[in-house]
């Protein structure tokens, strides 16, 4: 069975996720990723992206990289989502994503430190969190959450996140 996640990451040498880094320029996400993005420059700065995991394929994942005044990227946002009122992607395919994703990162970074707590609209959320000290000037954090919203059609959801690590 082919693994979709490797699809989503993209995974490269000495890069972090779809051939970026953490530090990278916003020209530089732009080049990589193309001209078809949302900017925010609200409250907090962001390029959104959304990106079909096929050609055939109606499923959609988003991808958010968010920058400070220096136009780096401080922060990768990737985030999948089993809407039952989109039908994008079957609860098995969701599934095997996120299980590719979790050994993936299981496999890369080691074992994650699990945490579990109830957050009000979400239920029960599971929080994995893995440390790449690998620079040691600026290691980085890498946190994968799992969620549900019912009420707003959100079967399952899954959030993975790279950011700067500060203790």
């Amino acid at each position: 069975m082919e693994n979709n996640f490797l699809k989503i990451i993209q995974d490269k040498k000495n890069k972090l996720f779809r051939g970026i880094n953490l530090g990278d320029t916003v020209d530089s996400v732009i080049k990589k990723e193309g001209k078809d993005y949302y900017e925010s420059k609200e409250v907090m700065t962001f390029l959104r992206y959304y990106f079909r995991i096929n050609s055939t394929s109606d499923f959609e994942y988003k991808v958010l990289y968010y920058y400070d005044n220096e136009q780096r990227v401080e922060v990768i946002s990737l985030t999948i989502e089993l809407d039952k009122n989109l039908k994008n992607i079957t609860a098995q395919e969701f599934n095997e994503l996120t299980d590719d994703c979790y050994n993936y990162l299981n496999e890369k970074f080691g074992s994650p430190e699990t945490k579990e707590k109830n957050v009000k609209g979400n239920g029960k959320e599971i929080h994995h969190s893995w440390q790449d000290c690998s620079n040691e000037n600026k290691p980085i954090e890498i946190i994968l959450t799992f969620w549900s919203n019912k009420k707003q059609g959100i079967e399952k959801g899954m959030k993975l996140e790279f950011q700067y690590f500060y203790e």
